[in-house]
């Protein structure tokens, strides 16, 4: 009987009892095919569907317009029906890609089998499965395809002979098998290019500048690079004591010879080798009548000569009472590049002069010159180093690149030893890079050791390789990683080819169970050799 007339007639039987317009089912329409309702004027046919029945045949009439709405049990149903609806298709599709893959199996089995017989006909002996020294060699001479021909031990290269190679146009794999390699490859490069992302924004801190106590000089003399006119007692400069060097004068604009202060003894304060940052001069100046000096020039010294940007204020008038005035700073070179040496030498300090503006009479006074040295310890070398691949097949290579800062020697180690990755490196190599040569040990840490001004750093990276081939009778080959697998006898007179099929009820699914020697573990499918 149709669902819909079933749920029909249920809900009619529970909604109109104890009403005005209950009905009485005959039990003996209830046995017949015809069901029939005894004195129903709503409902004379059963061929309504599930939402009209429910809405025609409420017994309330002001609700039969108004429920339009499944019941919770009618809806249970539904659910039932359409999963066990899609489970069937989801078995018809499981079943149906089975299949297929088993097709496409025994297809490139018997394409194998036609090339080995036109290399028979040809050399009279069937193909090795590999070369004698190759490392996936067993003794009963067995080659499955998640292996290569190839010393390099790539896994998408040929899996069979190269001898048999000029008989194939295309090399088959399993299709599970192409799949898994696409996929574990796709997983590995992005893993590769995460990693590789995340090490590039780690930058190591920057070390924090230290600044010096303020120095004075311990010598003075008049430098005549700048200015006309002379200063009386310009070494009273040493230190702040109210001893003045002066500069007087009624002309307008006229500047002084500068006073080039040096002899700051910074040797016990900035170790050699460290940054400089910035470098700060203090002069303490006034002059006797307000509005009538400003500063003529105020430059650094290295190696006994004025230089660098001039931070004279040229604007600002000199204050008539004592007071200090600062030049550069915490970041300020002057416009010089400096070592730590020359900062340390005798020959460092500041050179310094006024102008005078107007045609008063005045008196320029300097009391004191101080300089502040602001320095930091190199940090050590930055190291970076890469794998183009951390995850590689066995007995086969990746490309290591590298990069680093503020470093001036590397040399290479690793762990276990390579006869490539040792001895002397450049600080850089982006590209082309440097090949780590074959590799079978399972972990394989290569690192780079540099120095620089700041001292040794280093990094590593590591590579980790597969395990390496063990032929047909892996007991996870045909279980885990689907291949096909290639057995030739001794005397290569005689082959078997391997597949494993999805599909439990194929009806060549073991027929070669019965073989001696058996199949390897979880083959289930095999072409021989006529």
């Amino acid at each position: 009987m149709p669902f819909h007339k079933v749920s029909s007639i249920w809900y009619l039987v529970s909604g109109i009892r104890n009403t005005k317009y209950k009905q009485s089912l005959r039990s003996s329409s209830l046995r017949t095919a015809g069901l029939k309702i005894q004195n129903t004027k709503y409902c004379k046919s059963f061929g309504f569907t599930l939402i009209e029945l429910l809405v025609a045949c409420h017994p309330k009439p002001w609700r039969r317009k108004a429920i339009l709405g499944f019941t919770l049990i009618e809806l249970l149903v539904a659910i039932t029906i359409i999963s066990t609806l899609v489970s069937i298709g989801t078995f018809a599709f499981n079943n149906a890609l089975d299949k297929g893959r088993d097709s496409r199996r025994k297809s490139d089995l018997a394409a194998i089998k036609s090339d080995l017989i036109l290399y028979y006909q040809d050399n009279d002996f069937y193909p090795p499965d590999c070369p004698p020294t190759h490392p996936p060699c067993s003794s009963d001479l067995e080659f499955p395809s998640d292996t290569s021909s190839d010393p390099g031990g790539d896994p998408s290269g040929p899996w069979l002979p190269t001898d048999l190679v000029p008989y194939i146009q295309k090399l088959p794999k399993d299709p599970s098998q192409a799949a898994n390699f696409v996929i574990s490859r796709l997983a590995t490069n992005l893993k590769d290019l995460v990693e590789t992302v995340l090490k590039n924004l780690v930058t190591p801190p920057e070390a924090l500048a230290a600044a010096t106590t303020p120095h004075d000089p311990t010598s003075a003399v008049q430098d005549t690079s700048k200015g006309v006119a002379a200063w009386l007692n310009y070494t009273y400069v040493f230190s702040s004591n109210d001893a003045f060097a002066t500069f007087t004068t009624n002309i307008n604009d006229r500047t002084a010879y500068l006073i080039k202060a040096t002899g700051f003894n910074f040797s016990s304060d900035v170790p050699s080798g460290n940054i400089i940052d910035g470098i700060e001069v203090r002069v303490k100046r006034h002059s006797l009548t307000a509005s009538t000096f400003v500063d003529g020039n105020v430059l650094i010294v290295k190696g006994n000569t004025p230089q660098g940007t001039d931070h004279a204020d040229t604007a600002t008038f000199w204050p008539t009472a004592d007071a200090y005035k600062t030049y550069g700073g915490a970041t300020d070179t002057w416009g010089v590049s400096w070592t730590a040496d020359d900062i340390r030498a005798a020959n460092f300090g500041v050179a310094f002069t006024a102008t005078h503006k107007g045609t008063l009479n005045a008196r320029a006074y300097v009391d004191h010159i101080q300089i502040i040295v602001y320095h930091h310890a190199p940090a050590p070398p930055t190291v970076n180093i890469f794998a183009g691949s951390t995850n590689i097949p066995y007995n086969s290579s990746t490309t290591l690149t590298w990069n680093t800062t503020d470093a001036t020697s590397c040399t290479a180690s690793a762990n276990p030893a390579s006869s490539t990755w040792t001895g002397s490196k450049a600080t850089n190599n982006m590209s082309p890079g440097e090949s780590t040569g074959p590799l079978i040990n399972p972990t394989n840490t290569f690192t780079l050791n540099c120095s620089g001004p700041g001292g040794p750093n280093s990094n590593s990276v590591t590579v980790n390789v597969g395990a390496p081939p063990t032929g047909c009778d892996n007991t996870d080959t045909a279980k885990g990683y689907f291949v096909y697998c290639y057995r030739v006898s001794a005397d290569r007179l005689s082959y078997t080819l391997w597949a494993k099929l999805d599909n439990a009820k194929d009806p060549e699914k073991d027929n070669c169970i019965n073989e001696n020697p058996p199949p390897p573990l979880g083959f289930n499918y095999c072409l021989k050799s006529e």
